[in-house]
């Protein structure tokens, strides 16, 4: 049988997946210049173009990372609302600026808004 999650349960979720997953690590990958999510798809891109040449599947490759970034930014406001966004903008850039003391005031404040915006969605919700 299907529960609904508690409040704290789902507040722990968010921060945890969208705020630092989401938010603080793509902010680290932005830095370092890299994304891994990418980078895997065009290692796969290679070996497909490499086994069997001219499939016309390749675009596939190019597609997927972009529509699992947005289905994760979607997800991110279906849980905690624009408050939710703005919570894992704030942890993005937090994640850019790692090496200084702001950087971490940003990722500290972007998970204090992500808890208080998953408990509090309904009320700060613009759409």
């Amino acid at each position: 049988m299907y529960s609904r999650p508690r409040q704290g349960d789902l507040a722990d979720f968010f921060v945890k997946e969208f705020v630092v997953g989401l938010g603080w690590v793509s902010g680290l990958f932005l830095r370092i210049g890299i994304d891994p999510e990418v980078a895997i798809f065009e290692a796969l891109r290679d070996v497909m173009e490499m086994l069997v040449p001219e499939t016309g599947f390749t675009w596939i490759f190019w597609v997927t990372p972009t529509l699992l970034t947005s289905i994760a930014w979607i997800g991110a406001y279906i849980t905690g609302g624009s408050l939710g966004v703005i919570a894992v903008i704030i942890a993005l850039i937090g994640g850019y600026f790692y090496d200084s003391l702001m950087g971490w005031i940003l990722v500290l404040s972007g998970i204090l808004l992500g808890g208080f915006a998953v408990k509090h969605r309904n009320n700060y919700s613009i759409l």
